[in-house]
This record gives structure tokens, sequence and C-alpha cells, in this order.
């Protein structure tokens, strides 16, 4: 006669090594995708769909530095850098986008939102219209240092 209890905890170590392994594994390759799409090299521009107009970023201040991921697509050289920068020098922009919309703070974890709203702003002032469209412009390159869930990018 087979020992239910027996074969029960032994079925139930195998499913926890099992979890844990699958784990580690995702930590491990998560971390590396992360790293791949952070800054990693100068950005040349690879056919016209993929062009970006380097000088125009860098024009708005050093923060705004265009660099290239692993991927090859322009990426900002410190994203974090980047973005409180965006925030102190755009505000006047953020604040339109944030408040036509009731969105939260601009942050790492809310800038998708940021980004499709951006695009519909109507109200506003002029000046504050066009540092929305530099705000929305900036979250497209913004985007490109960051994954998605099992990679799948947001189509806009």
């Amino acid at each position: 006669m087979i020992d239910n209890r027996k074969s029960s905890s032994v079925g139930f170590f195998l499913f926890f090594a099992v979890l844990l392994l699958a784990s580690i594994l995702v930590i491990v390759y998560g971390t590396n995708e992360k790293k791949s799409l952070m800054y990693s090299g100068e950005y040349v521009a690879q056919g016209q769909d993929e062009t970006i107009d380097v000088k125009y970023f860098e024009d708005h201040g050093e923060a705004f530095k265009i660099g290239a991921n692993s991927q090859g697509k322009p990426v900002f050289v410190d994203p974090q850098v980047a973005l409180e920068a965006l925030k102190t020098d755009y505000k006047t922009g953020v604040n339109l986008i944030k408040e036509e919309f009731k969105l939260a703070e601009l942050s790492d974890k809310s800038y998708r939102e940021y980004l499709k709203k951006g695009k519909k702003v109507s109200g506003g002032s002029e000046n504050a219209k066009r540092q929305a469209q530099f705000v929305v412009e900036f979250l497209e390159v913004y985007d490109n240092s960051f994954a998605d869930d099992f990679n799948i990018k947001l189509p806009y």
C-alpha cells in the first residue's frame, strides 16, 4: 500500500521547487531586459520611421540628451533625470495634461496615461499647449527605456 502522505508531500515539494525556479528565472530575465532598454551608446537613425531629431531634444537642455538602448531605439541617457527636468522645466504643459484629464502626478508609473491623453489636449494657453506637445514628444522617447509586461507595446 502506498503512503498518500508521503507522495502528497513529495508533490507539494516539487510544486514549490518549480515555482521557486520559475520566479528566479523571471527576476533574472526581467532585470536583464530592463537593463537592455536603458542607454547603452550613441543613437544612430535606422530608417525614416525610426528617425528622431536628437538636436531638438538636446536644445531643450542637457537633461534631454539622447542615446540609444541595446535595440538601437532612442532613449534619454538618464531617463530619471530627464523626467525630473521635464516636470520642472515644462510644468505648465504637464499640469495642463494632468488637470484636463484628472491624472495622478507624472511619474515612471503614470507616464503612459500622460502620453495617451496628452495628444488630446484641447484647453489652455498657446504656451501651455506647446509645452504639452513637448511633454508628449518627450514621453514617446522616454517610453523606449521601459518594457511593458510580456514585452507588449501599447498602440500609441
